[in-house]
């Protein structure tokens, strides 16, 4: 792929790709890689800690009317229902 994109390298690539200004000088310090089955149980430990809500979505609105504070210019007063 290099070579069709007309890159010897990929670091020649990257230096004509990503510009040095927003480039890491140092090595990254990230904890070991985790295996599959590892990264899963560590997701549905993080998953377990969310809690389900009441949804509001398709409920609508109503009694909507610009904000007479705002001078009637874009804002606007919703109540749900």
């Amino acid at each position: 792929m290099l070579h069709t994109c007309g890159f010897k390298t990929l670091d020649e690539m990257t230096d004509a790709a990503v510009p040095k200004h927003i480039r890491l000088t140092a090595p990254v310090d990230l904890e070991p890689a985790k295996s599959e089955s590892e990264a899963l149980a560590e997701l549905k430990v993080i998953a377990a800690k969310n809690k389900v809500l009441k949804s509001l979505i398709g409920m609508g609105y109503y009694e909507t009317g610009e904000d007479e504070r705002e001078g009637g210019r874009g804002a606007i007063c919703m109540s749900l229902s």
